[in-house]
């Protein structure tokens, strides 16, 4: 008996211990967390590539040229700050560096950017300007390209990375002084990097917007789902982005603002190692234009003159890209809710043109009103006033009547009345169409917008010395107040 109840206490023990066993939890290796830009993933897989990212605003060419000085704080002129820029990206040992103000150094023989560049063992290329980007690369540069305008510095490659694949670079500066000109720039950068948004692409430099500003520019990055990487702790506008499709991570490592960095600039450095964990996809094809659209909704009498019209422009006061667009003193004149307001000024001394001309087989409509009173014009014209080969073709108000306003060179050649049924009203919106075609024709309509049937109209053919032209818009107002808005541009075949 002895032995069967200590067979049983045994086999109690044994059993006991098995439940045990087969409750406890399975040893499971630790999740890792998924990289920035991979969402859902659940493990992280190992990266194609890692590599070191720096952006840095150098301040007026870091020094090495002196007439920049004027520009600098005190405490940095008549001090040559690149033996300091030098050391630090020596230390850094980074793989992409995009360089901002990098100014003259496109200059000299050879020119500075290809000195630092081999004291770095790096690759580069360099915009031209002021405002100068300026990449320099461990990797190959296949192929380099300078997008730069008049207010914003962008620099594009394309470099081999050290996997055997694509990565693409945007090096930018954009404007300091106008939003309107950062937001033009972003406009066309999106344009620019559109075919490499399936491929490694990264954007780096001194946007000069604040990522919480809620200026356009950061609203329309965000609204194409590009990824900020990174952005500076002082001012907040040295800025990472990456390309939407890029799956991606970042490790510890920063660049250091030591206080080497800030004696070589206001701006402070910006450095991520990005590690990538996707390879480049085929580059997008380029957008192709799409047809123009056909000027609708015009009178009859518009219609049976002009063939196939199409429009080319469309003046959009609340484009965040304002390519085209009134010029003015802006003494005696204010553009105010996409309006033109123009206060007559004795002599003409109140007057705009247009930035954008209008070749033969072109024309133009544009809306306007005036006051009791008012005297002014509304016009193309060819060349500067009282030269040569001054020409001018549109419609003069004066003495409540519309006539033409015709001039070569300093001789008057218009005055006729607008033939038809318009009678000049104050406070009326008037629709205004101005064309010359190919075969120096001239014509002109005049309608009231409330009331299309009611029109008028001005032809008149011209010899050659008035072909083969580039007409802008231009208007003027001696006395009284006139207003403009909604320029639209068209090209079309023949006036009939």
């Amino acid at each position: 008996m002895k032995n069967i109840m200590k067979l049983n206490w045994i086999i109690t023990i044994l059993l006991t211990a098995l439940i045990a066993v087969s409750c406890a939890p399975s040893t499971l290796p630790a999740p890792t967390q998924a990289p920035t830009g991979i969402p859902g993933a659940t493990s992280t897989p190992a990266p194609l590539l890692s590599m070191k990212v720096v952006t840095f605003n150098v301040l007026f060419g870091a020094g090495i040229d002196r007439q920049w000085d004027t520009e600098l704080p005190n405490n940095m002129q008549g001090i040559d700050r690149s033996p300091l820029l030098i050391n630090y990206l020596k230390q850094l040992a980074p793989d992409i560096v995009g360089l901002q103000e990098a100014t003259g150094w496109d200059k000299g023989s050879p020119p500075y950017i290809k000195i630092l560049a081999d004291q770095l063992g790096m690759n580069y290329f360099t915009s031209t300007g002021r405002a100068d980007s300026a990449l320099l690369t461990k990797y190959e540069i296949l192929e380099a390209e300078d997008l730069s305008d008049e207010f914003n510095s962008v620099v594009r490659a394309r470099l081999l990375g050290p996997d055997g694949e694509p990565v693409n670079v945007f090096v930018i500066h954009l404007d300091s002084d106008s939003e309107g000109h950062r937001s033009c720039g972003v406009q066309f950068l999106l344009q620019k990097m559109q075919p490499y948004l399936e491929q490694r692409t990264i954007l780096l430099g001194d946007t000069n917007f604040l990522n919480a500003s809620g200026e356009w520019g950061v609203k329309a990055l965000e609204a194409q789902s590009w990824q900020m990487v990174a952005m500076d702790s002082h001012f907040k506008i040295d800025q990472i982005w990456v390309a939407p499709s890029m799956q991606w991570d970042v490790t510890e490592w920063t660049a250091p603002i030591s206080q080497e960095a800030r004696q070589i600039s206001d701006h402070w450095p910006l450095g991520k190692e990005i590690r990538i964990y996707s390879p480049s996809r085929d580059l997008l094809p380029v957008a192709t234009p799409t047809t123009l659209p056909q000027v609708i909704d015009l009178p009859a009498p518009v219609t049976e003159k002009i063939s196939n019209p199409q429009i080319t422009f469309v003046e959009q006061p609340e484009s965040a890209c304002k390519l085209q667009s009134w010029d003015a003193g802006w003494i005696n004149e204010s553009y105010i809710k996409g309006q033109l307001r123009l206060f007559g000024k004795k002599d003409w001394q109140s007057g705009s043109s247009w930035s954008a001309s209008t070749p033969d087989g072109g024309g133009v409509f544009l809306d306007f009103k005036y006051n009791a009173g008012a005297e002014f014009n509304i016009f193309l014209e060819h060349s500067t006033w009282a030269q040569p080969d001054y020409r001018r073709f549109g419609l003069y108000l004066a003495n409540d009547k519309f006539r033409s306003d015709m001039w070569k060179a300093e001789t008057p050649l218009g005055g006729d009345a607008w033939s038809g049924a318009v009678q000049p009203k104050p406070d009326t919106w008037y629709r205004l169409f101005l064309a010359v075609d190919k075969n120096t024709r001239l014509v002109g309509f005049l309608w009231e917008v409330d009331n299309p049937s009611n029109i008028s109209s001005f032809q008149k053919e011209m010899d050659g010395d008035w072909s083969d032209l580039n007409w802008r818009l231009a208007t003027g107002a001696n006395q009284g107040r006139a207003y403009v808005q909604n320029v639209t541009q068209i090209i079309f075949d023949v006036i009939k």
